[in-house]
């Protein structure tokens, strides 16, 4: 029998030290797409950190999400006193989203179109031919071309996207009709040569 003999200090240190004890530390699993992370600040002891789950985007969620990333948004909002348009006031040829927001609170549905002007024709043109907002007017004007609407889906009552294939380089309008056959003024912008 052979004795092994530790240095005392080894002994010393063993004692006072009390339980060895080994631990792994593992990171937590990243978000999934279903959780939320409440906080990324290391907490406190006393704190307590929770995750919130989110439900799965619907299906009119990601069709909006493909609609958004295949081209630019103008946001069109509307609250039957005016009119407005958000977004840039260019865009290129190609897909083009309208993001619709109807704030009126009214029953009756607020619908937006988007029109290609004819050559020589203009947005004050489209004012004169509307006149005051919310005018009556049966037949739209042969110098306004309404384009394809590819897709259209509601987010909610109050908010809906279109989406467009804008191929022909010329000045477009935008107008509510609300309620049936009366027009609403939103305002112009041009789709130019794709670069």
């Amino acid at each position: 029998m052979k004795l092994h003999f530790l240095p005392l200090a080894a002994i010393l240190l063993a004692s006072c030290a009390g339980p060895v004890a080994t631990a792994t530390s593992t990171p937590p699993p990243p978000p999934t797409s279903t959780q939320e992370v409440v906080s990324t600040v290391a907490p406190s002891p006393s704190a307590t950190v929770t995750s919130t789950p989110r439900p799965p985007p619907t299906a009119a969620q990601d069709v909006v999400s493909t609609m958004v990333a295949a081209g630019p948004v103008i946001e069109v909002f509307f609250d039957w006193i005016e009119c407005t348009l958000g977004g840039p006031s260019e865009v290129p040829a190609g897909s083009l989203v309208t993001r619709f927001t109807n704030a009126t609170g009214a029953s009756q549905t607020a619908t937006p179109w988007v029109g290609r002007l004819y050559p020589g024709k203009t947005w004050q043109g489209v004012l004169d031919w509307i006149g005051a907002p919310g005018s009556y007017h049966r037949d739209t004007p042969e110098w306004f071309a309404i384009p394809t609407i590819e897709r259209q889906v509601s987010e909610s009552s109050t908010v809906s996207y279109r989406q467009y294939n804008l191929t022909i380089v010329a000045e477009y309008t935008l107008t509510i009709e609300f309620p049936a056959d009366h027009s609403w003024p939103c305002g112009p912008f041009n789709v130019v040569a794709s670069p």
